[in-house]
């Protein structure tokens, strides 16, 4: 049978295992994790403690490898597991942000069962510690305004502090500001203490404990209801155990504001200050009122983000700054001052109107405005979509503020950058906020496509580091005067194009492209014309041009190269490898590119997202080849660099994890291929929602994994999920529901239920048919499993008829020991052994075995499907030895291959076969170890009733020599399980039973 159609294939931290430790040096004690004569950790060497507490202990350390002191925190092994869980889960999302605010955690891994997780060292002190002595309420107020801005990328990255306290904040020599202890690093015992108990805050700590769940992927980073935080800054969402978000931060962050400000912990009723600090601090109203709705009792009446919430202070900073300037002016000439207050510019220290330049482009009113088009689609998926968008774009804006003004000060105050320089970052700051105001004008003009693609929109915005990179700056060609006006003018348009090519607006986007590009011919500076022919095929090939496609990428490529135009060289050389090894199926071309267009990703991207790109390029033209081993070694490398990488989405890692997650499935690495389809599950749902029309293939691919280790109901129930996602929020014709109804289609044959799969393999192949070519191998596979129904109705000639036609189809796309091709074969051989065409047959079961040999290696679990078929069709001829070899051969694959499983469908069903030999052979006793087996787990796995039913009859057959009663009750058991709808084959097995019931009355 051919396996369910796979999603053609995009990092979370990269996660290690350390070397091991004896027990002697590693011991669980008290929850706390006690180190013992033990001074170094691998590569992490020099170990000194920094202190222990309820969660383990914490070391400084030198990391050997990249050569930096870190700070290591040991996890305690009696740590509770839900609570483990979420802290290395949490680790994995916080170590994809880079940003200077937040504390940078480099490494997550494990040391014999127990975590560790490696961070960035702060030399430094605590916020509460550094505002203990006096200090003005501006100064103060700039503190954690840095601490702000941490708490905004991290929001940004769909996490939620859960304890934000002055305690929680690191502040170096330097001033500089960093969010730290995302409940992973934190020293505090998170136990229920007694109303009296303090911690180092002096303020109480406690958790709920989580409720268990079936698996770690199916917990969400931050588990809304569980009440975990410091109470004396906790919301009162939080106290309540009720559902809680990041608005439940916005709270904390402002009670520690006002504590810090104001020198009280006790909750203020009113703006102005009590009696006992009136005195003392001189605050401005407007921002303790903004600080108090920060702490509203109802969550809907704060702030709407906490970057409204930092727009709102920074006013509050500026306006302070201007009044003293006035108050002193005043003290020196009050007269003269009024005037100059009147008539004069107010002062303002330079770089600090970066803001300004995004009025317009995202502010408050265009953000509802986004908003409100986003809501106004009516899609379950909107208000998912609504916040992913708002929290990106939000958190892109802030980038782009910080960028600004850093690049600002690096000139005008520091005197570290040259004119030239300043020129060149602000340029290309300026570019970047071109393409900001080009995703925002595209949101505004939503409809239900551009809110599936919302969030692709906001993170295919340029990157913002790369401004900071000076030698790529350098390197750009740069257009004659005569022409600089006319370039600028184009890339204005092609960053619209590209704009429409990321919100699924193809025919549009390429209109544009093509306008462009023509322009680009007129103006003649080549390096331009290279990114608008690099566009045009970028949008040629998602409208499924390929050879247009390849085309325009060719010679954008080359183009680039001749002028050292490297980033589009390298993004066309990128997408040219994909379009000529995978749809052009030419892969010796694409390898010859391969290894150069990786090498040039590798000298151009500083940040890793190209060289990322080029990696899964390359590793699908493998993986579409059966070059499995080298596919994932590439997967497995993109997947690192992304994990890696300074500046990440998290839904960049999901075409790699689906990629490599086929790759293992092929291989038989079933339980491995789960946890990867599961990641990818679960930070789709995580960062879009589960309404999501991304969840669909990601629950469709699930589906597939779930098939191979036997779990039939639970794919099933998967992919009926996945066809209610799809059509609730997607057209009828849409190309995912054809992925779904292909899989559900062949899930269903797995169970049986021929005339339910044939609906929904027809409605896939007349979907497929429609979005794709015919000699799409995605139409291919529907085929295959179209043949499967078809044998399985009694049908053969017309099964063979699909297999031939498939068989056909691949042949143009692969070669001929593939994987895919030799299933077709192993099909087509057992559809010929019901048609009495054995010698035919034989061919095509050996050259399948053969081939799946090649590929796989003589255990692989294909080999013991090819090896089955031969034994039954040597058994239908009568040579009985011959079967029980193969059925014996089979029969090992698969204990090997599904080792982990106490019972699978295919282990079972080989059981039966050996055991039914051997009864044959006259050898009872094997035969009723075999069968009692067989039966065992076909009880236990999801096996089909067929199965069932044949290894019963076969039972019954033994036990009628001893115990005709009971041999009786299991034929009449077997044929109580046949329903008609379990298609020809259950028909043929219920003549059979009742024959054998007639004669052994």
């Amino acid at each position: 049978m051919s396996s369910p159609a796979v999603d053609p294939g995009s990092p979370p931290v990269r996660s290690v295992t350390a070397p091991t430790l004896s027990d002697s040096d590693l011991e669980g004690t008290g929850g706390q994790a006690k180190l013992v004569n033990q001074r170094n950790l691998g590569r992490y060497q020099d170990l000194r403690e920094l202190g222990r507490g309820g969660m383990g202990i914490v070391l400084q350390a030198y990391d050997s490898v990249l050569d930096r002191r870190v700070a290591l925190k040991l996890l305690g092994r009696d740590l509770d597991e839900q609570r483990a869980k979420r802290q290395l889960r949490e680790a994995q999302a916080l170590a994809r942000l880079s940003h200077p605010h937040v504390i940078t955690v480099y490494e997550v891994g494990r040391i014999e069962g127990q975590s560790f997780i490696a961070m960035e060292l702060v030399e430094g002190q605590t916020l509460r510690q550094w505002h203990q002595f006096p200090r003005p309420w501006p100064e103060v107020l700039d503190a954690y305004l840095q601490a702000g801005r941490g708490l905004v990328a991290v929001h940004a990255q769909g996490l939620v502090h859960r304890d934000f306290k002055p305690s929680n904040c690191l502040i170096d020599a330097t001033g500089r500001v960093r969010v730290a202890d995302f409940g992973l690093a934190s020293d505090v015992e998170l136990l229920r203490r007694s109303d009296d108990e303090e911690d180092d805050d002096g303020a109480e700590d406690s958790e709920r404990a989580p409720s268990p769940t079936p698996s770690p992927f199916d917990e969400r980073l931050t588990r809304p209801g569980a009440l975990v935080g410091t109470l004396a800054y906790m919301s009162p969402e939080q106290r309540k155990g009720a559902p809680w978000d990041a608005r439940g931060d916005q709270y904390s962050y402002c009670a520690s504001v006002w504590e810090a400000l104001m020198g009280e912990r006790e909750r203020p009723t009113s703006p102005e200050p009590s009696a006992s600090t009136a005195s003392t601090r001189r605050v401005p109203r407007a921002l303790r009122r903004a600080l108090l709705r920060g702490m509203a009792d109802d969550p809907a009446e704060r702030w709407p983000s906490m970057v409204e919430l930092l727009r709102a202070l920074e006013r509050c900073r500026s306006a302070g700054r201007r009044r003293r300037w006035a108050l002193a002016l005043l003290g020196t000439n009050a007269a003269v001052a009024a005037m100059l207050w009147v008539f004069a510019p107010q002062a303002e220290p330079p770089c600090r109107r970066a803001r300004e330049h995004l009025r317009g482009v995202w502010d408050v009113e265009r953000a509802h405005a986004v908003d409100a088009a986003i809501l106004a689609t009516d899609l379950p998926y909107a208000e998912d979509a609504r916040l992913a968008v708002r929290t990106r774009l939000d958190a892109y804006a802030e980038g782009w503020v910080d960028m600004h003004t850093q690049t600002c000060e690096a000139a005008r105050v520091h005197g570290e950058l040259s004119a030239t320089g300043l020129d060149q970052r602000m340029a290309c700051l300026e570019t970047r906020r071109s393409a900001l105001d080009h995703a925002v004008e595209q949101l505004l003009e939503t409809d239900p496509e551009v809110v599936e693609q919302a969030v692709r929109v906001v993170a295919g915005l340029p990157s913002l580091p790369r401004c900071a990179d000076a030698l790529a700056l350098q390197a750009e060609p740069m257009p004659p005067a005569t022409v600089a006006a006319a370039v600028a003018d184009l890339r204005e348009d092609l960053a619209r194009a590209r704009t429409k090519l990321q919100a699924g607006k193809y025919d549009e986007g390429l209109r544009r492209a093509e306008a462009a590009f023509e322009r680009a011919q007129r103006v003649g500076f080549e390096p331009v014309i290279a990114e608008a022919r690099m566009l045009r095929g970028e949008l040629h090939q998602a409208l499924g041009h390929y050879p247009e496609a390849a085309a325009d990428l060719r010679a954008a490529h080359a183009l680039a190269l001749r002028h050292d135009h490297a980033e589009v060289a390298a993004e066309a050389g990128t997408g040219l490898v994909f379009v000529v090894g995978v749809p052009l199926a030419q892969p010796e071309g694409a390898a010859l590119l391969g290894d150069s267009v990786l090498a040039l990703a590798q000298r151009v991207d500083a940040e890793g997202s190209r060289e990322a790109e080029a990696l899964l390029g390359v590793a699908q033209v493998l993986a579409k080849q059966g070059q499995d081993a080298e596919a994932e070694t590439h997967f497995t490398r993109a997947l690192t660099v992304l994990r890696a990488a300074a500046v990440v989405d998290p839904l960049d890692t999901v075409g790699a994890l689906d990629g490599l997650r086929g790759v293992l499935r092929r291989q038989g690495r079933h339980e491995e291929a789960e946890r990867l389809a599961r990641e990818a599950v679960s930070l789709v749902e995580q960062e879009l929602g589960a309404e999501h029309p991304a969840m669909v293939h990601r629950l469709a691919n699930l589906a597939t994994v779930l098939v191979d280790e036997g779990h039939h109901a639970a794919a099933e129930q998967e992919l009926l999920r996945a066809r209610k996602v799809g059509e609730r929020s997607l057209r009828p014709d849409h190309p995912a529901l054809a992925h779904v109804h292909s899989n559900l289609g062949a899930v269903l044959l797995y169970r049986g239920r021929n005339d339910e799969a044939r609906v929904e393999l027809e409605r896939a192949l007349a979907l497929w048919q429609q979005a794709l070519s015919p000699q799409h191998d995605l139409v291919a596979d529907v085929l295959v499993n179209l043949g499967v129904v078809a044998r399985g109705q009694g049908r053969p000639e017309d099964a063979e008829h699909h297999y031939r036609e498939a068989l056909q189809q691949y042949a143009e796309i692969y070669d001929e020991d593939h994987p895919r091709v030799a299933m077709v074969e192993l099909n087509l051989g057992k559809t010929l052994q019901v048609l009495e065409r054995t010698d035919e047959a034989a061919e095509h079961l050996e050259r399948a075995r053969a081939a799946f040999e090649r590929y796989g290696g003589p255990d692989h679990p294909d080999v013991g499907k090819a090896l089955a078929a031969q034994g039954l069709l040597e058994h239908q001829q009568g040579h009985l030895e011959r079967a029980r070899q193969l059925q014996q051969r089979a029969l090992e694959v698969f204990e090997r291959a599904y080792s982990s499983q106490t019972s699978h469908p295919r282990i079972a069903r080989a059981a039966w076969a050996l055991g039914r030999t051997e009864l044959e052979l006259g050898r009872v006793d094997l035969a009723e170890d075999h069968l009692e087996r067989a039966l065992q787990m076909q009880e236990g796995a999801d096996a089909r009733p067929v199965d069932r039913a044949e290894t019963e009859l076969a039972l019954a057959e033994l036990r009628w020599r001893t115990a005709p009663e009971q041999a009786r009750a299991l034929a009449h058991a077997a044929l109580a399980r046949l329903e008609p709808e379990h298609g020809e084959a259950a028909e043929r097995l219920r003549a059979e039973l009742e024959r054998w019931l007639r004669a052994h009355r």
